[in-house]
């Protein structure tokens, strides 16, 4: 098997393959695997599978933000036609809510950042989505699937910071005055 005629083969072989699929990517086995058990474990969660059935998956938009001047983007993992939905598909070793989904949630500030995409696509299509839903996998197996719509709360908790962002970088803008959160050398310490 490791004979320099079966490596060359092989060297030969990725070639071909990357010339051909120019943005090819290799997967072990066990990679391919765990690939397809998620996409089996979405697709027998009905509510997940009708969410993306029908729509546009990796969705980018670019605009220029009213509030600010400034061109953005936004990747949306993908824009549901079947409800005129935002969906957002999050991996997590806890699914959750309770238990642990709702702490990484808030932590990275998702309704900061789906207010952010609710705005974009208000701005490009001059509507703005009826829904807001993040799909969470579990990454360990059997890949359990949980389906969670944005609430009314979050969604103006996001929107809020949304705006009170955006009217902070306009004002920066203005000024061009960028400042940082500390401006000094700060000493490091080891814990005892």
């Amino acid at each position: 098997l490791r004979s320099p005629k079966n490596r060359e083969k092989k060297i030969d072989f990725v070639s071909e393959i990357t010339q051909t699929f120019h943005n090819a990517v290799f997967l072990t086995q066990e990679e391919f695997d765990q690939i397809m058990d998620t996409i089996d474990s979405l697709l027998s969660h009905s509510e997940a599978s009708n969410l993306l059935s029908n729509g546009v998956a990796e969705v980018t938009g670019y605009f220029i933000c009213p509030i600010t001047g400034v061109r953005k983007r936004i990747r949306i993992d993908f824009l549901s036609y079947n409800v005129h939905c935002l969906v957002d598909i999050k991996t997590s070793r806890e699914i959750e809510w309770e238990a642990g989904l709702r702490r990484s949630f808030e932590a990275y500030d998702y309704p900061f950042q789906f207010a952010n995409y609710d705005h974009g696509i208000e701005v490009i299509t001059k509507k703005r989505p009826e829904h807001t839903a993040m799909i969470a996998i579990d990454n360990q197996f059997p890949y359990e699937v949980e389906v969670y719509e944005v609430d009314e709360e979050y969604k103006l908790v996001g929107n809020y910071e949304y705006i009170r962002a955006s009217e902070r970088l306009r004002e920066c803008i203005d000024k061009m005055d960028f400042p940082k959160s500390n401006k000094e050398i700060i000493a490091t310490e080891m814990s005892p």
